[in-house]
């Protein structure tokens, strides 16, 4: 069956800025669907298009990870339960575990079809929605393959993510907005133009190029579809490498006083678009060097919009043993940064989702 007819049944829930029509487009890391049925037998159909990153998937069945594989170019029929006689209700998620791939010509996925020998059920919605917007650690660059030193699709895992964890801690649904490389003033080399906020309001503003814009990344993303509960902002891990690169004081002083008026502007685009949600800006798994200019952006933009629900939040500090490929967190890293960052969101949305 068309996944779109699903959806309408409420039989096939959709993760992350995923336009749905026939098909289901994933654009981004953490994008995908659930459903439950009770078939011995599923299977998927999914089309990869991709240019030369190419594109990967992982598959879970009841919150345990089953297969994680690459996509070939075109179209793919996936196997993703059989062998069995045993009918129960089993959960699937088909997520995509890489990020979107701004240097490749095009970057998508589409969910074709879904086949299955037995009935679905409805699913619904978690009571708690929360977006998580960053770069290469909200990507879960390094999640997977930790030794690895090329920078390969193989190394993403969404599921091996804080972002991923968080909400799993949390029993909440979840979108990623994340780029790897970018930053919210400055990019990891330096480069003012590779940076979240100026695509913060489309589908996935980061994919350039025809044919992304054709399948819908640019359109402007419905924030009222269902408005999220919280966003956790974890950007500023980039903007202190290319801080660090600054070696006169003036640069270094005008670096600094660019990204806090550039905070603040998109702290306000953050609330215009969440007028209700929680903004917890997260950062430190690979260091807080910049922190009491991020402080000093929140507490400006808090006072001078009287808003409340926004605060700074220091995330652990990844030791060495939590630290593998390119020096980004592990799997371990993730598990603590999601504990610590599960208990302060607990603490801040008690009472304050409306």
């Amino acid at each position: 069956m068309k996944p779109g007819l699903f959806v309408k049944e409420k039989k096939l829930q959709v993760y992350g800025r995923s336009p749905i029509g026939e098909d289901i487009t994933l654009f981004l890391s953490g994008s995908g669907v659930r459903f439950v049925t009770d078939a011995t037998d599923v299977w998927i159909e999914l089309e990869a298009v991709f240019d030369r990153l190419d594109l990967w998937i992982e598959v879970l069945v009841n919150d345990e990870l089953s297969q994680r594989r690459s996509l070939e170019k075109g179209k793919n029929r996936i196997h993703l339960w059989g062998g069995g006689e045993l009918r129960k209700n089993r959960e699937f998620k088909i997520l995509r575990t890489t990020q979107g791939y701004f240097e490749d010509t095009v970057s998508y996925i589409k969910i074709k079809d879904i086949e299955a020998n037995g009935e679905f059920a409805e699913v619904k919605e978690k009571d708690l929605f929360l977006e998580f917007i960053g770069d290469s650690i909200t990507s879960g660059e390094g999640a997977a393959l930790t030794k690895e030193e090329d920078w390969v699709p193989a190394v993403f895992s969404c599921s091996n993510d804080y972002a991923y964890l968080t909400a799993k801690e949390l029993d909440a649904d979840y979108n990623v907005v994340s780029q790897s490389g970018f930053g919210l003033y400055a990019a990891w080399n330096g480069d003012l133009t590779l940076v979240i906020p100026p695509h913060y309001e489309q589908v996935a503003g980061t994919l350039g190029g025809a044919e992304n814009a054709a399948a819908g990344a640019q359109d402007d993303w419905d924030f009222g579809k269902r408005p999220v509960d919280a966003v956790i902002l974890n950007l500023g891990t980039n903007d202190q490498f290319g801080f660090k690169n600054l070696e006169g004081k003036k640069e270094q002083e005008k670096f600094l006083q660019d990204f806090k008026a550039t905070a603040v502007d998109f702290l306000k685009k953050i609330r215009k678009n969440n007028p209700k949600a929680y903004i917890l800006w997260a950062y430190g798994m690979m260091g807080a060097d910049i922190k009491d200019t991020i402080e000093a952006a929140v507490k400006e933009y808090s006072l001078a919009a009287g808003d409340e629900k926004v605060s700074l939040f220091i995330l652990p500090l990844c030791t060495a043993d939590e630290l593998g490929m390119r020096d980004h967190p592990t799997l371990k890293g993730h598990i603590k940064a999601a504990k610590a960052l599960s208990e302060e969101l607990r603490g801040v949305l008690s009472g304050s989702v409306e």
